[in-house]
């Protein structure tokens, strides 16, 4: 069903982004999340949709629940919440791939309060699975009207077969469970 709109929420402090020597910087990271919450908020009251934001395993979620304190979120819940999507808002991450499969309507945010290899892994994700990039700094992001006919969901087609569903039978996870099986048991 579509009952919610989905931010797959993006972690600053991640251990791989500070071991990259990759530190966020505070002011970027605050007016990012204004931005956002106030992108969340217009798209909630236009679609007339609950939002929900998914954090990271190893997020914070007392301190995301101050930033998001308007809206529920949750951990370990991303693929519950994809199900219900009318909208899938992401940065990096591979869960989108659950997104990509179900069809729904996915953007990808990028910011300059992004490194370079979250910023390359949103690019990558829309050169090849076709989803529009939603720049979080363009002052001209709230347009309903045009906002929907940036989803082109013909794309995932193509990456599905390419890269989920190969053989076009079957998914990935499947034969992989079915090679175990059969070797090694």
């Amino acid at each position: 069903n579509e009952k919610k709109i989905v931010l797959l929420d993006i972690m600053f402090e991640h251990e791989e982004r500070l071991r990259m020597g990759s530190e966020p910087k505070k002011k970027l990271v605050q007016d990012f999340y204004k931005k956002i919450n106030k992108l969340l908020s217009y798209l909630s009251k236009t679609y007339k949709k609950k939002v929900v934001i998914c954090i990271h395993p190893k997020d914070n979620l007392n301190k995301k629940k101050k930033i998001f304190s308007n809206y529920k979120v949750v951990k370990y819940a991303s693929r519950e919440n994809i199900f219900k999507a009318f909208l899938v808002f992401f940065f990096d991450t591979s869960a989108i791939v659950d997104a990509v499969l179900l069809k729904k309507r996915i953007f990808a945010i990028t910011s300059k309060a992004m490194d370079k290899n979250q910023l390359s892994a949103a690019i990558e994700y829309h050169k090849v699975v076709g989803m529009p990039i939603l720049d979080l700094d363009d002052k001209n992001i709230f347009n309903r009207k045009k906002f929907l006919k940036k989803v082109n969901i013909k794309g995932y087609s193509n990456y599905i077969k390419k890269n989920i569903a190969s053989d076009g039978k079957n998914f990935g996870y499947k034969k992989i469970i079915k090679i175990v099986k059969n070797n090694f048991f």
